[in-house]
């Protein structure tokens, strides 16, 4: 891919580094405890889309160009190259308030991995096709990787999505279907009007990076036949990365210290439920995540 080109230079335009204070105060406190294999710090998710810490948790993927020795625990490491990423919570505190971050960590091959159209799970090209700021980065080089990467995640989104679709679409209709479908691979999927006021938001945004990587991929129109095989894509899709999501959930649990606590504020979120925890469940962690999975037949979700 043409890293000069139309696209790129857009996509490298829109990340550059600016947000709010706590967004950047947390990215210091990551800079420095990741510092020694740290390539990119990538700000996402709701409280970029509003440019606010209040009642958010603040997103990032940590970018590395290595595990070890990053992630000292061998089995940490172990899970993380099977079903990246890995998740840590940190907290803190700014003016007497505390801010919060759920921070995913990656290598650097992973990423393009998911970012690409060799990922058949969305988790991280349909992320990625939205807004994004690259907060910090080591180098100039480093930076065109991750807007490369950036790129091959939006080409791939509206690529896999025009695929499946039976008629000519505009590039609203596209990127709302896309949004659509992806959000439905989450074990939480987001509201229609969730989703369209997303898009309406930043409509400009998606309408002229649509139209730039539209450009860039050639995609011929399908027969039915093809249009079927692509539709079942999307509908194995969904199985597939809400069975990952589960797994990550279950390894989330075990993996690292407050695991337990993250399991269950995400099952609180995807539920709508209240659950609580004894001390005594917080010190056994798997067979915790075992009673808590039977209890709610979490293995729904994936239906």
């Amino acid at each position: 891919m043409n890293t000069n080109s139309n696209l790129t230079k857009l996509i490298s335009k829109e990340i550059e580094k600016d947000t709010f204070p706590e967004a950047q105060e947390m990215t210091n406190f990551l800079t420095k405890k990741y510092k020694k294999d740290l390539m990119a710090i990538i700000f996402y998710g709701s409280a970029l889309r509003f440019n606010t810490s209040d009642g958010f948790l603040l997103d990032f993927y940590v970018i590395l160009r290595k595990l070890h020795p990053s992630i000292k625990n061998p089995l940490m490491r172990f899970f993380s190259h099977i079903l990246p990423p890995n998740v840590y919570y940190y907290e803190l505190e700014r003016n007497g308030k505390i801010c919060r971050a759920k921070v995913a960590i990656i290598t650097m091959t992973a990423f393009k991995k998911g970012t690409s159209d060799q990922c058949f799970s969305p988790s991280l090209w349909g992320r990625f096709s939205q807004p994004i700021k690259l907060i910090y980065y080591d180098t100039e080089r480093t930076k065109g990787i991750v807007t490369k990467a950036l790129s091959n995640a939006i080409k791939t989104f509206l690529d896999n999505t025009i695929k499946s679709t039976e008629k000519k679409i505009s590039i609203s209709e596209l990127w709302i279907k896309g949004l659509n479908l992806t959000y439905g691979c989450e074990l939480r999927p987001e509201s229609k009007s969730k989703i369209n006021s997303i898009f309406e938001n930043n409509k400009k945004r998606y309408e002229q990076i649509g139209k730039l990587a539209l450009e860039e991929l050639e995609i011929e129109r399908y027969g039915t036949f093809e249009i079927k095989w692509e539709k079942l894509k999307w509908f194995l899709r969904k199985y597939w990365t809400r069975s990952l999501n589960i797994l990550r959930l279950i390894k989330a649990a075990y993996t690292f210290k407050g695991g337990i606590e993250y399991l269950v504020w995400k099952l609180e979120r995807h539920r709508g439920i209240k659950i609580e925890l004894t001390e005594k469940e917080k010190e056994k962690p798997i067979l915790s995540t075992i009673k808590i999975f039977f209890k709610l037949k979490i293995w729904n979700s994936i239906n």
